[in-house]
């Protein structure tokens, strides 16, 4: 029995040994764990980084803050910190959160186009909009951090991007365009009364904070009206079929709050 046990061992440790490097999807191994291109991409799209980007001259950096990433998760494994409450309470939200976008996505991508009669009477009723028509260069921080109140005070998203990583809060930064058109009354008086500064732009998820660095008028020629059309009113239906599904998960819900909501804070 004994004489197996170091049998055992021994081609163990001669397999450690004579592993070959990693090829095809796996793109590298930290103590035996595989990192593959798909956790590259992963990173990459989390990362904010413009679509155009060439992924062979950022990959070194993407797998160097992975391999650092596992590195200090394994050593926190080995501390017992996701034992921790505060561990288990952060992980439960950001799984939910993550769950939350899934189903976002899934729900949009079964909704109907518009029909043809709807875009029509779409363009119709919005000559004006068209001919006044604005794209919104936005700098967006998605991050699942509770905000501090000085933090949605500071002058830019820079300066609010600095402090999460102070607190080394997880956040993404990306730059998207925003159609004037299909932006609410409620959403377009936000914009204008930030004037250039940092605002929240959607909560109950991930906390959006949006500054808008360009205003780029746009009219849209008559030509292209029905197609930027249909992309609004998808974008308008995919935001009705989210608050409506919230309602019904609400209604057919038990909820139950603190008679003092305060305490619960």
């Amino acid at each position: 029995m004994i004489l197996l046990r170091i049998t055992m061992v021994l081609l163990l440790a001669s397999s450690a040994c004579t592993q070959s490097a990693p090829t095809g999807q796996v793109v590298a191994r930290i103590d035996g764990i595989e990192v593959t291109r798909r956790d590259v991409l992963i990173e990459l799209m989390a990362s904010g980084a413009p679509a155009d980007v060439d992924t062979q001259t950022v990959r070194p950096a993407l797998l160097d803050r992975i391999v650092v990433r596992k590195l200090l998760a394994e050593e926190a494994r080995r501390q017992s910190i996701d034992r921790s409450p505060e561990f288990l309470g952060q992980e439960r939200r950001s799984r939910e959160i993550i769950l939350g976008e899934q189903l976002t996505q899934r729900v949009v991508g079964r909704l109907p186009p518009p029909s043809p009669i709807t875009v029509a009477a779409f363009v119709a009723a919005n000559l004006a909009r068209f001919d006044r028509h604005e794209i919104f260069r936005i700098d967006r921080i998605t991050t699942a951090a509770q905000p501090e109140g000085t933090t949605l005070r500071l002058p830019s998203n820079d300066a609010i991007a600095d402090r999460l990583r102070d607190r080394n809060a997880a956040f993404k930064r990306e730059l998207v365009n925003v159609d004037s058109l299909a932006l609410t009354t409620a959403q377009r008086a936000a914009l204008n009364a930030a004037g250039g500064r940092p605002f929240i732009a959607g909560a109950g998820g991930p906390l959006s904070i949006d500054q808008v660095v360009a205003t780029i008028l746009r009219p849209v020629p008559t030509i292209q009206r029905n197609e930027l059309a249909t992309a609004v009113l998808h974008d308008m239906d995919a935001q009705q079929a989210m608050i409506t599904l919230t309602a019904k998960l609400r209604a057919g819900a038990q909820i139950e709050y603190a008679t003092n909501r305060a305490a619960s804070r």
